[in-house]
């Protein structure tokens, strides 16, 4: 014979319910999905306007970064849906991930 719970109080069994989902919630997104910070964040960005005879290996060497240039080169480059050997033109604004060097 299998035992049967009965609920006493209803809105004291729906609050502490609502509690232990909270809880569950709570430890999932601690530790299920934490969220990686970093410095390269798209608060980072910052807008370059090419001017005449810049090159992405001209606009990489001023950026405030230890990575490889070839690196910063293609970040920049996904950053802005081009390819690292297309050309850029003065006007064009490039969204720059990095902070750059006074």
């Amino acid at each position: 014979m299998r035992k049967r719970y009965v609920v006493v109080n209803k809105a004291r069994f729906i609050t502490i319910m609502c509690i232990f989902f909270l809880i569950i919630l709570t430890l999932i997104s601690i530790f299920v999905m934490p969220q990686k910070i970093s410095s390269k964040s798209i608060d980072a960005n910052t807008v370059y306007i090419v001017k005449s005879g810049d090159r992405l290996w001209d606009i990489a060497s001023m950026v405030k970064s230890d990575d490889d240039i070839r690196k910063i080169i293609n970040n920049i480059s996904e950053a802005n849906g081009i390819s690292s050997d297309e050309h850029i033109y003065p006007g064009e604004i490039l969204n720059i991930p990095y902070e750059m060097k006074s």
